[in-house]
């Protein structure tokens, strides 16, 4: 299984932060306005799911009332995520833009990630779905290359 990641960090960047991984891509949630709530989840939903650094803003140190999280990572299926809130006013949010992809073997494990992951029935189509939080997902299994270069028999 894997998940896609989407953040570049260069190697003199690295010891800014410590990774359990030196791999030198990474995923960063920003504006993670749930983001304990979130990392717990994430973490409890895979079972290799890992907490590692997570550091709160000190009182008045974040401009937006509702940014908890300074900095955090975790680590779910081999992949170091970063999270963390805005502390400045902005108002964007998580969309379909960019989605974290998740490869399974088996349908129990497709059925397990989609149950437990989906929250907005209205987002979901062909393996997309979003969570609670609005993180847009694709749960697909591993031979999905395989499987639409064959296509349908008539």
């Amino acid at each position: 299984m894997a998940i896609l990641a989407m953040r570049i960090i260069t190697p003199n960047k690295l010891s800014a932060v410590k990774f359990t991984h030196r791999n030198l891509v990474h995923i960063e949630l920003l504006k993670m306005t749930v983001g304990k709530e979130a990392i717990k989840y994430y973490t409890d939903l895979f079972k290799d799911g890992v907490i590692g650094d997570f550091h709160e803003y000190e009182e008045g140190q974040a401009v937006q009332e509702d940014a908890k999280i300074s900095h955090a990572n975790f680590s779910i299926l081999d992949t170091e995520i970063l999270a963390s809130d805005n502390g400045t006013q902005t108002d964007y949010t998580f969309n379909e833009a960019i989605s974290l992809m998740v490869l399974c073997v088996t349908q129990a494990e497709i059925d397990y990630y989609w149950e437990k992951l989906s929250a907005d029935p209205e987002a979901e189509q062909c393996g997309w779905l979003k969570d609670k939080f609005g993180v847009s997902w694709q749960i697909v299994p591993t031979n999905m290359n395989e499987l639409m270069s064959r296509g349908t028999q008539a």
